[in-house]
C-alpha cells in the first residue's frame, strides 16, 4: 500500500513538471539608430541594485555623439524601461514555478471523557497533497509571461529611439541658440557702429538729433534681443543636459555644423524601412502574446486535480492505514465565460490598434518628409539667393549712408532685411535637422545610411 501512495505522488508531480522545458525570450535586436552608442550596463549587469549613475559631465565642447552617449547611459526614463524589462522576465521565472505541495497533520478523538481522555485513544492523521494543473496550464503561462517579457523589450527599444531622437532635437536646440546669440551679437556690434556714425553725422550738422535718438533706440532693443538669446541658450543648455539626469548643464558649447545640408532621401525607400519601426513591429509579438493568454484563459475552464496520500495511526493499538484521495471542482455554473470572451475580444482588438499604429506612423512619416523637403529648400534659397542679395544691399547702405547718399531709413531698413534673413534662415536650418532627427526616429537608421550627403553644402 505503502508503494503505491507513492506511485500516486511521483505521477502528479510528473503531471506538474510536464510542459516545463524552458524558453529563452530573445529580446528585439536594437535598430541600427544609435545601435553602437552603448546602454544602461550597470542595469544589465545588476538590475536588483540598480542606482542612478554617477556620470561624468562632459567638458566643452559637447559633440552628438558624446550627448546622445551620455543620454542612452543615464536618461532615467530609459533607465526605467530596462528595468521594467528586468521586472517583466522575473514574472516569467515566477510563471515556470512548480506549485508547492500541502502537508496536513489532524488529531482526533482525544481530550474527552472516559476512554477518550488524554492521547492514548487519539488517531493521528498525516497528509500529503499535490494540485495538479491539467490542460497544459503551467507551460502556457510560461508562454504568456515570455511573449510580456519580449513586449516589454520592444517598449525599451521605442524608448531608447525616443531618447535618442530627444538628445539629436536638444542638440540641434542648443546649436540653433549658439547661432541665434552669435546673430544677435553681431546685430549689437553694427548698430553701435551705426549709433557711432549717427552721432558723428550730427555732430557735422548732416542729421538732425532725431536720427541719433533712433540708432540709440535700435542700439537698445539689439542688446534686449541679445539678453533673450543668451537665456535661451541657457535654457537649451540645462535641457539637454537633463536628458542624461543632470541638475545642470556644465558644458558651455556645443560643436556642430548647423548649415551642413543633404538631400532628401527617396520616399519609397523609407517607407518601406519604417516597417522595422518598433511602434509597428511590435504588434506581431503583441498579437501572440493575447493569443498565447487567450489560450490560458480556455486552459482556466479545465480544473485542476487534488491528489492526497497520507497515513492514519491509531495510538490506542498502535495500527496504522493509508488514505488517498481525490479531489476535482465540478464546473456546472463557473466554466471562465467571461475570462475567455474578454480576451477574445482583447484579441479582436488587436488588429484594430494595430491598424492604428501603422496609420498614424505613416501619417508621421509624411510630415517628417513635407518637413525635411520643404525646411530644406526655403535653407538653401535662402543661402544661395537671399543672403546674398540683401548682405550686398546693407553694405551697399552702410557704405553710402556716412557721406550722406543714404538715409538712415534706408540703412535701417536694409539692416532689419539683413537680420531678418539672418534669422529666418537659422530657422530654417533648425527645422530641417528636427524633421531630419523626426524622420530618422521613423525608419530607425541615420539619414546619411539612406542618402549620399551633399558635400556641395555648407561650402
Amino acid at each position: 500500500m505503502v508503494r503505491n501512495v507513492i506511485l500516486l505522488m511521483s505521477a502528479a508531480l510528473g503531471l506538474g513538471l510536464a510542459g516545463c522545458t524552458s524558453q529563452v525570450v530573445r529580446l528585439p535586436e536594437p535598430r541600427p539608430l544609435g545601435a553602437g552608442l552603448g546602454a544602461p550596463t550597470d542595469i544589465l549587469a545588476e538590475p536588483a541594485v540598480a542606482t542612478a549613475p554617477l556620470t561624468e559631465q562632459p567638458a566643452d565642447p559637447l559633440t552628438l555623439d558624446k550627448a546622445r552617449r551620455l543620454a542612452l547611459q543615464a536618461n532615467p526614463a530609459l533607465r526605467a524601461a530596462l528595468l521594467e524589462v528586468q521586472v517583466a522576465d522575473a514574472r516569467r521565472i515566477q510563471a515556470g514555478q512548480l506549485a508547492n505541495p500541502e502537508v496536513e497533520i489532524e488529531v482526533e478523538e482525544f481530550g474527552g471523557a472516559g476512554a477518550r481522555r488524554g492521547l492514548d485513544s487519539a488517531v493521528m492523521t498525516s497528509v500529503l497533497s499535490y494540485q495538479v494543473n491539467l490542460a497544459g496550464k503551467r507551460s502556457k503561462s510560461k508562454r504568456a509571461a515570455a511573449l510580456e517579457t519580449a513586449l516589454a523589450g520592444w517598449d525599451y527599444e521605442s524608448k531608447r529611439l525616443d531618447v535618442l531622437t530627444e538628445a539629436t532635437k536638444a542638440f540641434i536646440d542648443v546649436l540653433a541658440s549658439q547661432a541665434r546669440l552669435a546673430v544677435s551679437a553681431e546685430l549689437v556690434r553694427i548698430v553701435r557702429q551705426m549709433d557711432d556714425m549717427a552721432s558723428q553725422r550730427v555732430l557735422a550738422g548732416k542729421a538732425s538729433p532725431i536720427e541719433e535718438a533712433k540708432a540709440s533706440a535700435a542700439t537698445s532693443m539689439a542688446l534686449i534681443e541679445q539678453a533673450r538669446s543668451e537665456r535661451d541658450l541657457t535654457v537649451a543648455r540645462s535641457r539637454m543636459a537633463s536628458l542624461w539626469g543632470a541638475q545642470a548643464a556644465v558644458f558651455e558649447r556645443a560643436d556642430g555644423r548647423l548649415d551642413q545640408l543633404g538631400p532628401a532621401p527617396a520616399r519609397d525607400e523609407m517607407v518601406s524601412l519604417a516597417s522595422q519601426n518598433p511602434d509597428v513591429a511590435r504588434w506581431a509579438t503583441e498579437t501572440e502574446c493575447r493569443e498565447a493568454v487567450l489560450r490560458l484563459e480556455k486552459a482556466a475552464r479545465v480544473p485542476d486535480v487534488t491528489l492526497s496520500g497520507g497515513v492514519q495511526r491509531f495510538l490506542e493499538t498502535d495500527d496504522q492505514a493509508y488514505l488517498v484521495s481525490m479531489s476535482l471542482p465540478l464546473p456546472f455554473f463557473d466554466r471562465n465565460q467571461g475570462g475567455v470572451l474578454e480576451r477574445e475580444r482583447d484579441l479582436a482588438r488587436a488588429a484594430e490598434e494595430r491598424r492604428a499604429a501603422e496609420a498614424d506612423l505613416a501619417v508621421a512619416l509624411v510630415e517628417a518628409y513635407n518637413n525635411l523637403t520643404t525646411a530644406h529648400r526655403e535653407a538653401t534659397t535662402l543661402r544661395d539667393i537671399v543672403l546674398p542679395r540683401v548682405e550686398g544691399a546693407f553694405e551697399a547702405a552702410r557704405a553710402n549712408y556716412r557721406p550722406g547718399r543714404v538715409g538712415y531709413l534706408d540703412m535701417l531698413d536694409a539692416q532689419r532685411t539683413l537680420f531678418e534673413a539672418k534669422r529666418q534662415w537659422i530657422e530654417s536650418l533648425t527645422a530641417y535637422h528636427l524633421a531630419a532627427a523626426d524622420l530618422e526616429r521613423i525608419v530607425c537608421r541615420p539619414l546619411v545610411t539612406i542618402a549620399e550627403p551633399d558635400t556641395t553644402e555648407g561650402e
